[in-house]
């Protein structure tokens, strides 16, 4: 906070810019007249003073920022934390509809997070990856009943309007900043990494990695799962089956990773033996 004034008797217009690209406040020439000097250090004290008091209020303003930064970070986690809390429920109650217990879309979510944190992603993409996977049958609002529920096979025509879940997922979710990334697994988790898939027949890396990570996870639950029309796989069988679709269904990067990581998932998803 120090103000630096120049006192010369070399006063060349050279000197002078200098000096003030240097950073001097003010710049006097020999002889110095007593009224011009006491003029000049009443400008540069009046200057300092405002400096001073400038630098005070930038601190106290940082303060606030910070101080207001944490409030809205609180506001912020809060808020996502009840709007989570409002999609868990929401998918539960579809889960309840369709399987014994609400505990399908929640189980695959956390296995489907756990596989893409070993595969190395984190932070937002993560987040956006559980979303996806949490949401993935969000859709299924729009099947009517006498389909999803229908305890035998579907017939062909049935089965189209089941195929359609995806397409109203994504209508539900796109127009959301929020869920637009998990808007696009959603209309992707039932693609094929060969292109066999649909509703747009994506093939390999068109297909989001969320989607591409989901459905080895989903096709493994659905497999380990018990149901009252079927018996759950062993792990073994369940693995197998995986495996021989590595390159048609499934990206085989995700296999590999998925065959490593295993045993971590057996843990989460407590399947039966």
């Amino acid at each position: 906070e120090l103000i630096c004034m120049v006192i010369t008797g070399n006063a060349t217009t050279e000197n002078a810019i200098n000096a003030l690209r240097q950073g001097a406040y003010d710049f006097i020439t020999k002889p110095v007249n007593g009224g011009a000097m006491n003029a000049a250090l009443d400008r540069a004290l009046a200057y300092r003073a405002l400096l001073v008091e400038n630098n005070r209020y930038r601190e106290h303003l940082e303060e606030m920022v910070r101080v207001k930064s944490t409030e809205l970070s609180l506001a912020l986690e809060n808020i996502t934390k009840s709007y989570q809390f409002s999609l868990e429920t929401m998918v539960a109650m579809l889960d309840s509809r369709e399987y014994e217990t609400g505990q399908h879309s929640l189980r695959v979510r956390d296995l489907t997070l756990a596989l893409a944190r070993h595969m190395g992603y984190e932070g937002r993409q993560l987040e956006e990856i559980g979303r996806g996977a949490l949401l993935h049958d969000i859709g299924k609002i729009g099947i009517p009943d006498e389909v999803l529920l229908k305890p035998g096979k579907l017939s062909t025509q049935e089965w189209q309007v089941m195929r359609k879940h995806p397409e109203i997922g994504y209508r539900f979710l796109k127009n959301s900043d929020f869920l637009k990334t998990a808007a696009g697994i959603v209309l992707s988790h039932h693609e094929s990494f060969d292109g066999t898939g649909y509703p747009n027949h994506l093939k390999g890396e068109e297909i989001d990695i969320g989607a591409r990570i989901f459905s080895v996870i989903d096709s493994y639950d659905a497999m380990r799962s018990p149901r009252v029309y079927k018996e759950s796989f062993s792990q073994e069988k369940a693995l197998a089956e995986i495996r021989g679709k590595a390159g048609t269904q499934f990206d085989p990067h995700v296999v590999e990773a998925f065959e490593a990581f295993l045993p971590e998932l057996e843990k989460i998803g407590n399947w039966p033996g």
